[in-house]
């Protein structure tokens, strides 16, 4: 399998890390989880919540609370970033800040 990063995210990743408790949650398969290790970036993350551990995928509740108790936070103190509208909504209606990355328009920086 043929993984990379996009451009920027590797900067981005080294200007966040220390100054913010960072997190992943992604509907993927356990299998899944070595990439992070691929690409060198699972050093930067205090969590990583994968749905086929939790049993939910986004944008279910389970898996947005499950992050947040992983990582010992309140929704309102959080910005989640996602691809999908939907999942965006799902965060959203708990109370994180949700940030829609659509990268035809955007990209991180």
């Amino acid at each position: 399998m043929n993984c990379v990063l996009f451009k920027e995210v590797r900067n981005v990743l080294d200007n966040l890390y220390g100054k913010y408790k960072l997190g992943v949650i992604s509907n993927a398969f356990p299998s899944m989880d070595w990439i992070f290790d691929l690409l060198d970036i699972r050093k930067y993350f205090d969590i990583i919540i994968l749905s086929s551990d939790v049993g939910k995928a986004k944008p279910d509740s389970l898996i947005y609370n499950k992050a947040l108790e992983s990582i010992n936070s309140k929704a309102n103190e959080c910005i989640f970033i996602d691809d999908k509208k939907e999942n965006i909504e799902g965060a959203n209606n708990l109370g994180f800040v949700g940030v829609h990355l659509d990268r035809k328009i955007n990209d991180l920086n």
